[in-house]
């Protein structure tokens, strides 16, 4: 169930951010990219809370509505509360619509982009700044108490949607002590008791027209065989700040990129809500997603649909320099080796793409920007309006505590590819039939995590031989891991032998390629009975971990080979059958979730 709602601001607001624009400014508000103010759900979220604990207390409302809102150590979210975006303006008692939050923020970009308004003027049109001194008994300025604070002006009217899942038990009840909590709800942010923040919320009605395009039909389009091997290419853009992270380490620390297994969850639970849980469709999930049958790889960053990989541990930069050396290359060796120059990581993404300008060595870095938000855990107390410190053993009181996100900042872009033949693809194929909203990552149910996924249909489908290697140098073999690998030893141990490791698979792989054509010349066999080595190796090791939504348990921590290190492999016969075989294969463990895909001659 969605619902709709609009929040009228009836006097200032000071939306507190942790960040500001400027030195001159003690409290800053929320607003994105563009300059346009908003509510982070997180706010809101908290504050429905609060406020329902307090109507709790009066006997207003059931406490079961707290289930509403979430237990702690649970996975899966009964509750989803957007972000609120500014959509109409009360100017003089009339009310003028802005339009929707994406529209008007793509307008604002193309105007911010040809340097017709900037950022700065937007938030000048929707705020202002205010001053403000404390007093001591004597009705006298206290010393350095002048504060500067950014006030969203009133009359502006913002939208966010609330969505409760399917799986909980909704009654007209719950529905009418939801209502209760939202019409309680009279203030919001900064100094509520000094005269800001008077709000007003109301449901809002939308027509969501939901109608899909017959034109779409796969029925009409090219025909597949349920044999073929599919590459499914996704796109996906966080709308919202996502943290998506490894369960390694800092846990409020986000990666760069978003692994498969976030892609299999989202796409596995929406799986469950379309078909259900009865035995039919059940045996059809366990054959999709636990028995391994689909793939979902890695989505990286992308530049105009073109994925940039983890930059190969051949790929480095001088350090104080512009030049650019690729250890896989011969002549690039023998030059280090005679000038011995200081060497650096070239970039976290790199992309190839022989279209775009590029320099010599035809790398084209690609980063991806991330921020900090700071955010406060709710006493348990609601004699206490915000946490006072944070908990110390000495507090015999649950007092709340202050806490910190690293996450992606809204509006990059990812892409990846789902594979498997084309008789399991057919059910995700209809999932993504349209455009897709998501909630992936940590603290997805509010703030963060919201996602568009989308695929460009039949154009996006492709067959292993669409996707060739490089094949310069046929007796010569570059392995590239585009996604962590975790490999184990004969002790059934993760072990640190990575480079053996990684040939004994290729070895099987190549195995499993001459028994498939054990009665053609593409057979290789003599490569394996020589037990030809490795020529050079650049390998780089890093835990990983992860979560099971299901057990409600971390995942085993392995010791894993790290994406973009490198085997060499020369050899006296023709590889090149053998390198197309191998060419974006997953070796080793939990490869269904996005690990141990490789790339041969990028």
């Amino acid at each position: 169930m969605k619902k709709f709602y609009s929040i009228e601001f009836l006097s200032d607001t000071i939306i507190g951010s942790s960040s500001t624009l400027g030195k001159e400014i003690d409290n800053d508000v929320c607003y994105d990219d563009c300059g346009l103010p908003y509510i982070p759900s997180k706010r809101l979220k908290g504050l429905f809370k609060r406020n329902a604990r307090e109507l709790i207390l009066l006997n207003a409302i059931h406490p079961t509505i707290l289930d509403l809102f979430g237990r702690s150590g649970r996975s899966d979210p009964d509750l989803v509360i957007s972000n609120a975006y500014i959509f109409k303006i009360r100017d003089k008692h009339n009310l003028r619509k802005i339009g929707e939050y994406r529209e008007v923020r793509r307008i604002l970009r193309v105007f911010q982009e040809s340097n017709i308004i900037t950022k700065p003027n937007i938030i000048d049109y929707f705020t202002y700044i205010r001053a403000q001194t404390a007093i001591d008994e004597d009705g006298i300025t206290k010393d350095k108490s002048l504060r500067f604070s950014r006030v969203i002006k009133k009359g502006l009217l913002f939208k966010f949607s609330i969505e409760i899942s399917n799986s909980f038990s909704i009654s007209k009840n719950l529905i009418d002590d939801f209502n209760k909590t939202l019409e309680f709800t009279k203030n919001i942010g900064l100094m509520r008791t000094r005269g800001f923040g008077e709000i007003k919320i109301k449901p809002i009605e939308i027509n969501d027209d939901n109608t899909k395009n017959d034109s779409k039909d796969l029925k009409n389009k090219q025909k597949y065989q349920n044999e073929d091997y599919i590459y499914l290419k996704i796109k996906l853009e966080n709308l919202e700040p996502i943290i998506v992270r490894n369960a390694i380490g800092d846990i409020n620390r986000s990666e760069n990129f978003i692994r498969g297994s976030y892609i299999r969850a989202a796409i596995a639970s929406i799986y469950q809500k379309m078909y259900g849980n009865d035995e039919e469709n059940y045996l059809k999930f366990k054959k999709l997603f636990i028995d391994s049958n689909i793939f979902f790889t890695n989505l990286y960053p992308s530049l105009l649909g073109d994925i940039a990989y983890p930059t190969p541990n051949t790929i480095k930069k001088e350090k104080y320099g512009n030049k650019y050396y690729d250890l896989s290359n011969q002549q690039s060796r023998k030059e280090i080796l005679e000038t011995s120059p200081q060497l650096t990581k070239f970039s976290e993404f790199l992309l190839l793409k022989r279209t775009l300008k590029r320099d010599r060595l035809g790398l084209i870095p690609v980063s991806v920007d991330k921020g900090i938000e700071s955010h406060h855990l709710q006493p348990k107390s609601i004699l206490l309006s915000h946490p006072i410190k944070s908990g110390t053993e000495n507090n015999k009181f649950d007092t709340g505590t202050f806490f910190h996100y690293e996450s992606i900042k809204a509006r990059h872009n990812f892409t990846g590819y789902i594979h498997g033949t084309y008789q399991n693809l057919k059910e995700i194929i209809e999932i993504l039939r349209d455009p897709l909203e998501i909630q992936i990552g940590k603290s997805r149910t509010a703030q963060y995590g919201k996602c568009l996924i989308w695929t460009e249909k039949l154009d996006s489908l492709l067959k292993k031989q669409d996707l060739q290697p490089n094949m310069m140098n046929k007796k010569r073999l570059v392995i590239t891991l585009l996604s962590d690998t975790i490999l184990r030893n004969h002790e059934q141990f993760t072990g640190g032998r990575g480079a053996e490791l990684l040939l004994e698979c290729i070895k099987k792989d190549l195995k499993t390629f001459n028994d498939l054509n054990k009665n053609s010349r593409k057979n290789i066999k003599v490569w394996i009975e020589k037990n030809d080595n490795y020529s050079y190796a650049f390998i780089s090791y890093v835990t990983v971990g992860g979560f099971n939504g299901l057990s409600l348990l971390p995942k085993a921590q392995n010791l894993a080979i790290k994406a973009g290190s490198v085997i060499i492999i020369e050899s006296d016969k023709d590889l090149t059958e053998f390198t197309k075989f191998l060419h974006l294969r997953h070796i080793g463990l939990r490869k269904s979730e996005g690990y141990g895909q490789i790339a041969c001659n990028m």
